[in-house]
């Protein structure tokens, strides 16, 4: 009985133990820009912040760059209001004014989510760079306007870019998936203004799925690679709305193509790659009952691919 009773009490010290490690080392950490919270800038935050760390920034104006993050599974979340007796509103607003990149991420699932984030005039920085060691991070709810180049530059895997607008790059991309990144899911972002909305460059097994691209120089969305779904996005007044360049075995399903320059093309090197793109219940400015052509090239040659069965009205 008495053995009972000290296995008992052991097993509970142990999960005491557990529990109190876990919530010693899941702590909370607070910026705020008026000096209310435990930091006043996100970098004092983050050279503190331990593996499973919550970083929560409170409203205001955040004047920050090169913001490195190698911490695994750190959580920076933005508050929409005021800490303590300010008077600030909306998410918390960080500029990084052009002088560097804004955020790096270099470690794993990291969440980003909740910020507004503006680098203008952004010379050649980005906004947020997410590095080949940096898998199964989410970039989540943000704004993101104003920046000389790419807004997010991806090169690793298993990702989530979720419910962002992006508005205003100078040169360069909304959302670029880069060489070897895969496995990506990126959904719900509006996207406008911007050279090409979403490039993926050497990137494949991704999808891209219910995005607004509206207005881009370019591109709408530019594919160079293999295996990627484009399903349910709406590709509206843009330059071209989908082009791919070599890129094979994709599949192109029930996204909307309305009023763009040329809505899709095509290029591709070699004969056997003619019918290894699937097109199929896009909705075509209009509802159709014949076939969609897509006109495009294969070496010199014009060819054309067919959307066997468009849709009749938006999806």
């Amino acid at each position: 009985m008495k053995k009972m009773i000290w296995i008992t009490i052991s097993i509970l010290c142990f999960q005491s133990f557990i529990s109190y490690f876990a919530s010693a080392s899941n702590s909370t950490l607070i910026v705020d820009n008026e000096g209310d919270g435990d930091f006043v800038s996100i970098k004092d935050a983050l050279a503190h912040a331990l593996p499973g760390d919550t970083i929560e920034v409170y409203s205001g104006i955040y004047y920050e760059q090169g913001l490195n993050i190698n911490v695994n599974e750190i959580t920076l979340k933005g508050i929409s209001y005021e800490l303590g007796n300010g008077s600030d509103i909306g998410k918390p607003y960080i500029d990084g004014e052009g002088m560097n990149y804004v955020f790096y991420l270099n470690a794993c699932n990291i969440t980003l989510d909740g910020f507004h984030i503006e680098n203008n005039p952004g010379g050649f920085h980005d906004i947020i760079d997410i590095s080949i060691n940096a898998e199964g991070c989410i970039i989540s709810n943000n704004d993101l306007n104003h920046t000389g180049t790419c807004f997010i530059y991806v090169t690793s895997s298993r990702n989530k870019i979720i419910n962002n607008t992006i508005n205003h790059s100078i040169m360069r991309q909304g959302i670029c998936l880069g060489d070897p990144s895969q496995d990506n899911f990126v959904s719900g972002n509006s996207i406008s203004n911007c050279d090409t909305g979403i490039l993926l460059w050497d990137s494949s097994y991704n999808l891209i799925t219910k995005n607004i691209i509206k207005n881009c120089s370019e591109f709408g969305i530019d594919n160079t690679y293999i295996y990627n779904t484009f399903q349910y996005n709406t590709l509206k007044d843009n330059e071209v709305g989908y082009q791919t360049l070599t890129g094979v075995y994709n599949s192109i399903i029930n996204n909307n193509f309305i009023d763009n320059q040329v809505h899709a093309q095509y290029q591709y090197n070699r004969f056997r790659s003619c019918f290894s793109n699937r097109w199929i219940g896009n909705f075509w400015d209009a509802g159709r009952i014949l076939p969609y052509p897509i006109v495009g090239q294969i070496l010199f040659f014009p060819w054309i691919q067919f959307d066997w069965n468009p849709a009749n009205v938006p999806n």
